[in-house]
């Protein structure tokens, strides 16, 4: 009973988040809807709602019957699950990096498209993506370049160290051979 539970749990958080994605969607581009795109983006640390978000977004990214402004809120919605969300949302968009390119000429049909202007927010979009990459490769260039900062360091330790016991041994030879010497200059026998 208690598995049955939980799987009505997951079932009614999943209908919740499609419930707020296409209300996200549906309403118009100027009403406030920050809570909601927040509720979502903390949503996708979940592992289920993740993926449920993800397969929402692009059904109604690729919808046949999506209209301008529709294109528009889930263009929004991408860039605040980038900025807010999981970094597996990053990981996600990145892969479909190519098909925002190629759709920045959206046609604009009238004046209005002034204000929701969707290829301008796909190219704002790619922009995004870019910089998140390319700061990320920045930031595992950096932790390589102080990995092997840290190995060149550990090998210069390790070498001072074989020195330092190169050079103990040399003294205790040279001891050695002075005790000799003088046991040998002592006894007469040189």
């Amino acid at each position: 009973k208690m598995f049955e539970n939980e799987d009505e749990d997951l079932l009614i958080a999943k209908q919740n988040i499609e419930e707020k994605i296409s209300q996200i969607i549906q309403a118009n581009p100027n009403e406030n809807l920050s809570n909601k795109f927040q509720e979502v983006a903390n949503e996708t640390n979940n592992n289920f709602l993740f993926n449920t978000i993800m397969k929402c977004i692009w059904s109604h990214y690729h919808s046949p019957n999506r209209t301008r402004e529709q294109i528009f809120q889930v263009l929004v919605l991408m860039e605040t699950l980038v900025k807010c969300g999981s970094p597996k949302v990053f990981d996600n968009l990145r892969e479909h990096l190519d098909e925002f390119k190629s759709q920045k000429n959206f046609p604009q049909n009238n004046e209005e498209d002034n204000e929701i202007n969707v290829a301008e927010k796909l190219f704002l979009l790619t922009t995004l993506l870019k910089e998140k990459e390319n700061m990320i490769s920045k930031k595992q260039r950096q932790s390589e370049d102080n990995r092997n900062r840290n190995n060149n360091n550990n090998k210069k330790n390790q070498i001072e160290e074989e020195e330092e016991k190169e050079l103990f041994n040399l003294r205790f030879v040279k001891n050695s051979l002075l005790k000799d010497i003088i046991i040998l200059d002592v006894g007469g026998q040189i």
